[in-house]
């Protein structure tokens, strides 16, 4: 019998399996982790003052209801929320006061997916009592014990004290477990407006006025503050050699890596056939920081060589341009990157199967630590010399049309490989970033057009340093070589109108190649197909820098970008004799999304035979299991 229970089992066992696989394949598939939501309470109060109806045409408590309904709606599904109030269960009588200044109900600590509890209990609140904050505030942060983010909604002033709510404050935050409070006051009077400003100056939050559902609402939306999001690679990982000699030898088709650079110089070989040129980019990959004044410098650079040593300086005989990156110590900002583009193969100086790869770290930037870092490969056919065009004009940069348009919500990735994709016809988004964090986002430049874009603060918890905050703007092109924009450092001051960004030309195949381009400060203009632009935010003056486990103030920020011109015929390249290497680079933002779409057909085809083929073979499986059942009953 046991035996029969087994074979059973496992006959099962198999069956779910397979039916599982062949029914979800995409189970298997591995998201890109989630942006760390602070955990956060909110605490509402539900004393007997909030009945007053002048919150627009509601009552205190009926826009609270209505604001913090929106808000638990909205987060409760990617963010661990609570809820608490005070008051509502006692009279408000002297003989009451005593049992009321107790009165504070937790409903539910932070958690996702709890929205219908909560939701149903603040319809159901009922305003009378007194206004406990301190116990309120005490409670609430029990149920942080790693630390959050508290929201106390109140009208007016604490009526249950001693101990003071701002001592309470002070207590609760300095136990060293990241607790941050940020109070909102609903038309409050100036005693009480003063009460809550300095509970949220002693809680390391912010204060905010709210007078109706709505700007409630808003309120509620900003003092809700998060740990940043951040990048790690999941490249393959291939550390180069100290000496040209001893060079890590890469496949042909190696397009993408990643590396610990040290402050050495570092080797590798790469296969290469005649007529090609290749494009490597080197772009450093750290945790998200706000020290980003006199933390040392950095010199990155990248050469290609051949087996013989350099002719001219340390330039690799190989080496057409190379576009290196030089920091300062005043301020080392956003993505530290290189690229060096190779001469085409067989020509004077770089007839060779192989080329070494030399990338190098200098500077007291990271002193004694290595920084990560992914290096990206592309391959290029021969180019036929009358499709390069002409090296194109600096152009002044205007606003797109979009940006009188209404803005989208995004939520942008921190790479290249997760972006959040724009119209090239031009669009606008809003998106909300922390200090430290990066954002990127992708549009499709064809040759011959010029990206251009307008990005402005709209909202910030953060109080400026002295020496001002801003927003930090990169742009790369397909090979991930950085672009020059004409304005890289917008303020984060709120703003009523956009900055202009741009590419100081448009996109040309001769910017790279052409005499006299590099005079123009054309840098990176040179490839049309997906670019890439990445916006951090950068408090600068800061002394202390963050950590992963921090909750950090939040900016708002609008963005809009597009894709302006005429297209013109882009450049025709040499299909690439090897075949596991790229046949010819993206020739057009157009050729790059048909190529991308033409992938994940392939993958989708390739997916759907293996899990027709698992199928064929669980099948054979159960019905042999089946065979032998038969056989032994």
């Amino acid at each position: 019998m046991s035996q029969h229970i087994r074979a059973k089992k496992l006959f099962a066992g198999i069956f779910t399996c397979v039916l599982a696989a062949t029914l979800s394949p995409t189970s298997f598939a591995q998201e890109p982790p989630d942006a760390q939501a602070t955990p956060t309470m909110i605490v509402l109060d539900n004393s007997g003052s909030m009945t007053a109806q002048d919150a627009g045409n509601q009552t205190r408590i009926d826009a609270a209801k209505q604001a913090a309904t929106d808000l638990i709606e909205d987060i409760s599904d990617h963010t661990d929320i609570g809820f608490a109030y005070y008051g509502g269960n006692t009279g408000e009588t002297a003989a009451d006061m005593e049992q009321g200044c107790q009165d504070v109900t937790i409903i539910d600590g932070p958690a996702k997916g709890n929205a219908d509890t909560l939701i149903d209990t603040i319809s159901q609140l009922s305003p009378r009592g007194f206004t406990p904050i301190g116990k309120a505030l005490t409670d609430s942060a029990a149920e942080l014990p790693e630390g959050g983010n508290i929201v106390l909604v109140s009208d007016g002033i604490a009526n249950c004290t001693p101990p003071d709510v701002c001592e309470v404050a002070e207590e609760l935050t300095a136990k060293g477990i990241n607790l941050t409070i940020n109070t909102i006051g609903l038309n409050v009077d100036p005693a009480a407006r003063e009460e809550l400003e300095c509970i949220a100056k002693t809680g390391g939050g912010i204060y905010t006025d709210a007078s109706d559902a709505q700007t409630l609402s808003d309120a509620l939306t900003r003092v809700t503050t998060r740990q940043y999001a951040k990048y790690e690679t999941n490249a393959e990982k291939i550390d180069g050699a100290l000496a040209q000699e001893d060079a890590v030898a890469l496949d042909t088709d190696t397009a993408l890596f990643a590396t610990d650079l040290g402050q050495e110089s570092y080797f590798w070989k790469i296969p290469v056939e005649a007529g090609e040129t290749i494009s490597v980019s080197a772009n450093t990959v750290t945790d998200p920081t706000v020290l980003t004044m006199n933390q040392g410098q950095i010199y990155l650079d990248a050469q290609l060589h051949t087996a013989e040593p350099p002719r001219h300086g340390l330039q690799g005989r190989c080496t057409h341009v190379s576009d290196d990156n030089f920091t300062p110590g005043l301020a080392v900002r956003g993505i530290q990157s290189a690229t060096v583009v190779s001469k085409e193969i067989g020509s004077d100086d770089c007839d060779t199967d192989a080329i070494y790869l030399e990338i190098s770290r200098s500077g007291d930037y990271f002193d004694g630590e290595t920084i990560p870092t992914e290096i990206t490969i592309e391959r290029f056919g021969k180019v036929d010399d009358t499709t390069i065009g002409e090296v194109t004009e600096t152009t002044d940069v205007e606003l797109p049309a979009a940006s009188t348009s209404e803005a989208t919500e995004a939520t942008p990735g921190q790479w290249f490989d997760s972006p959040t994709e724009l119209d090239a016809a031009g669009e606008k988004v809003t998106a909300t970033i922390v200090p430290g964090e990066t954002h990127f986002y992708a549009l499709p430049v064809d040759y011959g057009q010029q990206l251009r874009g307008g990005i402005r603060t709209t909202f910030s918890q953060v109080v400026g340093s002295q020496l001002g905050d801003r927003l930090y703007l990169q742009a790369f092109n397909p090979s991930r070589a950085e672009v020059d924009l004409t304005n890289s450092s917008p303020t984060s001051k709120e703003l009523e109108t956009l900055e202009t960004f741009g590419y100081v030309a448009p996109v040309s195949y001769a910017n790279m190649f052409a005499d006299g381009a590099r005079n123009k400060n054309h840098s990176g203009t040179w490839q049309g197909g997906t670019q890439y632009l990445a916006v951090t935010y950068l408090p600068f003056g800061e002394d202390e820098d963050i950590s992963a486990q921090d909750q950090l103030l939040t900016l708002d920020y609008e963005l809009v970008a597009e894709a302006h011109g005429t297209p013109i015929d882009p450049p025709v390249f040499a299909e690439l004799k090897n075949s596991s290497a790229q046949d010819s680079a993206p020739t057009s933002a157009s050729d790059s999304e048909d190529a991308t779409t033409t992938a994940s057909s392939e993958e989708s085809n390739g997916l759907s035979i293996m899990w027709i083929a698992l199928g064929v073979v669980a099948l054979g499986i159960i019905i042999g299991l089946a065979f032998v059942l038969r056989k032994k009953n």
